[in-house]
């Protein structure tokens, strides 16, 4: 279900590559399938932010959602981090795979036990304590692994037709 949905939302954006464009449609379809804890906004904020550190893989495809849609009944957001300095707090930040190890080592460090779903797209990026990680299979679908451990850190709650998508993982080293 979700993968329909997803495959519509994606219709008509097609300036990104495919692979980006689908998981740009994943980004926005998170924010209906996940539940953030009320403490995920600052007071007085309106605004449900994704935002995208290292060099935007999307290109305008997520500016283009955020301008037709709403995010858990709220404004969308889309904001760019170029470095790990420029980072601020958002709901889903999407780690570039081009980013260094450390930009992803210190992304985690950071949002650890933060009600912020970080998604990425490198290998173990998932076990290694992100939220979701997107897998490319060679057939050019898009797997989802989630990371239920990071899930409970940042209180975040997802839904049972989001974990049936998914490869659930766990920390790395966790029983």
């Amino acid at each position: 279900m979700l993968l329909t949905v997803c495959l519509t939302v994606s219709v008509g954006f097609a300036q990104a590559p495919a692979e980006h464009t689908l998981k740009a449609a994943y980004l926005y379809n998170f924010t209906r399938y996940i539940a953030w804890p009320d403490d995920a906004w600052s007071e007085g904020q309106q605004e449900f932010v994704i935002g995208v550190i290292g060099n935007n893989p999307f290109d305008t495809t997520l500016d283009q959602i955020a301008g037709k849609r709403l995010a858990q009944k709220r404004p969308l957001v889309i904001k760019y981090f170029k470095t790990l300095a420029d980072y601020k707090p958002c709901h889903i930040l999407f780690v570039a795979a081009d980013s260094p190890a450390d930009v992803h080592a210190a992304i985690l460090r950071q949002t650890r036990n933060q009600p912020v779903l970080v998604v990425g797209e490198r290998t173990g990026f998932a076990e290694d304590g992100a939220t979701v990680n997107f897998v490319l299979l060679p057939d050019g679908s898009i797997r989802i692994e989630m990371n239920i451990d990071a899930m409970n850190r940042g209180r975040m709650q997802t839904s049972a037709q989001l974990l049936k998508l998914a490869t659930v993982v766990r920390d790395r080293g966790a029983e």
